[in-house]
């Protein structure tokens, strides 16, 4: 499992990936995209301006008050 969290003007949100990096878990705003690659929701986010995505190293995606935070505020 692998966790990143991506950024743009319209959302921020925290997915979860497996080990092939197809989008397991994430939160409502991005649900469609659970079973599709990564890339995809990349390439959504992106057309929004100001995208941006880091890696959450050693965390789940997903916090337990369902929020999200960036990895430099963990």
């Amino acid at each position: 499992m692998k966790a990143y969290w991506l950024t743009c003007q319209m959302c921020t949100v925290s997915v979860e990936t497996d080990d092939n990096n197809v989008i397991t878990k994430t939160p409502p705003i991005a649900r469609k995209f659970i079973g599709q690659p990564l890339a995809d929701l990349k390439r959504w986010m992106a057309k929004y301006g100001g995208f941006r995505v880091e890696p959450i190293a050693g965390q789940s995606a997903l916090f337990s008050d369902g929020e999200t935070t960036p990895p430099s505020a963990a």
